[in-house]
């Protein structure tokens, strides 16, 4: 294991030492279970095609409700942070600029005026740093003021300072002794925007000047969001993600559902990061009226990103793509950027699958479907999830609405028999829709004298798996 695996699991067992979820419910599910038979079942994955094996149902999945962020008037963003408020007189265009604070690098708008100048500064950091303690330790400069809590405000002098509002995340106000009755307020305005996502993948930069439209929305092809100047939409930027078949290779992905009859000109092989990429202008049939340009790659088979731009913002579509990165879970343990609870421990494997417009990612703790007791996490994302009956797709079992964990969904339950002759197991499968284009499902199968403790295992998985 290398250091750096080492640090992250230390972090995320302190993370998550006051969770409620019992380190030992794999061993409990599995032993229970076992332990008529005398053999330790083997950590083992499932091929998807399990699923659709009588009584085998998706591995398990789970939700957390994302923060909420307070609605209000936004005078600009930067990098993922919302702009609420500013001094009279300065709510013109900023200047974008590059900005260091010790080794942290980012960047900042700064609004002058006669009365001064206004600076706002994001930095984004990664796990390393945690809190306002981590600030405090790099010794940007003299400390007027230190934090009374983990997500207060390192204050360096009366118009300048600095706070981590979550891990990786630190944001800097400055401006000039003539406002500094104003940065308290200035401070106060800023919102960390959760407009970023969408379907698995995150957008770290956007240009300046263009703010996102709302949530991600089902798209033409696939699951998208957008962000627009708000002056008549002149400038725009859709990054759409496209799960399944349709995104195996190039070639499938490139084979865009038009809206209103459009094509894709003058293609050119690129390359985004190590992948071959494809990118070419767009425009109506006869090439009569320009659409913008499109950039697509395949960030593995089975998920895809088309990003389409309007022309004045061709010259950003790689710097756009090359910050096109799949969310990462804050946990030392997860799926497809879910994050599960250290104490479920590592996986022994996992496997893929994917359909017309959707695809799935499974990881499974103890013995496959038919072998023997397991616990399990699956997600499933593309526009298919949002379409009635897609369910039967991975599972013959019956579908009911149930509530677990304090959280709504679907649940399945079915009997099987371990192909070795033992005794029957008992399965109940959770699904749920967090968002759109995106369904969590968790599964627990145990023994029949294990089936009520199963039921508590599954509350237990649900209530404390992480969204980032």
């Amino acid at each position: 294991m290398s250091e750096l695996e080492s640090v992250l699991r230390r972090a995320m067992a302190d993370d998550t030492a006051g969770l409620a979820i019992a380190p030992d419910l794999v061993d409990r599910v599995v032993r229970r279970s076992v332990r008529r038979r005398r053999t330790r079942l083997r950590l083992l994955a499932v091929v998807a095609a399990v699923l659709v094996v009588a009584g085998a149902v998706p591995a398990y999945v789970a939700l957390v409700p994302r923060h909420q962020v307070t609605a209000g008037e936004t005078l600009a963003e930067i990098d993922g942070v919302e702009v609420g408020y500013l001094p009279e007189g300065f709510g013109g265009p900023p200047e974008r600029i590059r900005v260091k604070a010790g080794p942290l690098a980012g960047e900042a708008l700064r609004w002058k005026g006669d009365g001064g100048f206004v600076q706002v500064g994001v930095y984004r950091t990664g796990r390393s740093l945690e809190d306002a303690l981590d600030l405090l330790a790099l010794n940007l400069g003299p400390v007027a003021s230190e934090p009374v809590k983990k997500t207060g405000p390192v204050v360096f002098t009366a118009t300048d300072e600095m706070w981590v509002p979550e891990p990786g995340l630190a944001l800097r106000v400055t401006t000039s002794a003539s406002l500094e009755s104003e940065l308290g307020r200035i401070a106060e305005g800023l919102r960390v925007v959760r407009n970023r996502d969408v379907g698995g993948m995150r957008v770290t930069y956007v240009p300046s000047g263009l703010r996102s439209t709302g949530e991600a929305i089902i798209n033409f092809g696939g699951i998208a969001r957008s962000w627009t100047n708000g002056t008549n939409d002149t400038q725009g930027v859709t990054v759409e993600v496209v799960h399944g078949r349709e995104a195996l290779d190039l070639d499938s992905l490139r084979q865009v559902p038009w809206p209103t009859n459009e094509e894709l000109f003058d293609v050119r092989r690129v390359s985004v990061g190590p992948a071959a990429a494809l990118q070419g202008s767009v425009a109506s049939a006869g090439r009569r009226v320009d659409r913008g340009r499109m950039l697509l790659w395949v960030v593995r088979p089975g998920v895809g990103v088309r990003i389409w731009a309007t022309t004045p913002l061709a010259g950003e579509l790689r710097r756009i793509a090359e910050g096109v990165e799949e969310v990462a879970a804050d946990a030392a343990v997860s799926v497809d950027g879910i994050g599960l609870p250290a104490s479920l421990g590592e996986p022994s494997g996992g496997d893929s699958a994917m359909g017309h417009e959707w695809s799935g990612i499974t990881r499974f703790w103890g013995g496959r479907p038919g072998e023997g007791p397991y616990v399990a996490v699956s997600v499933y994302r593309g526009l298919e999830v949002e379409v009635d009956g897609w369910l039967r797709q991975i599972s013959s079992a019956t579908p009911r609405g149930a509530s677990v964990g304090d959280v709504n969904g679907t649940l399945l339950t079915w009997k099987e028999r371990p192909r070795d002759g033992a005794g029957p197991l008992a399965g109940r499968n959770f699904l749920w829709h967090p968002e759109v284009g995106l369904v969590l499902a968790v599964t627990v199968v145990a023994g029949p004298d294990d089936s009520a403790r199963a039921v508590d295992d599954l509350a237990d998985l649900v209530r404390n798996l992480r969204v980032p």
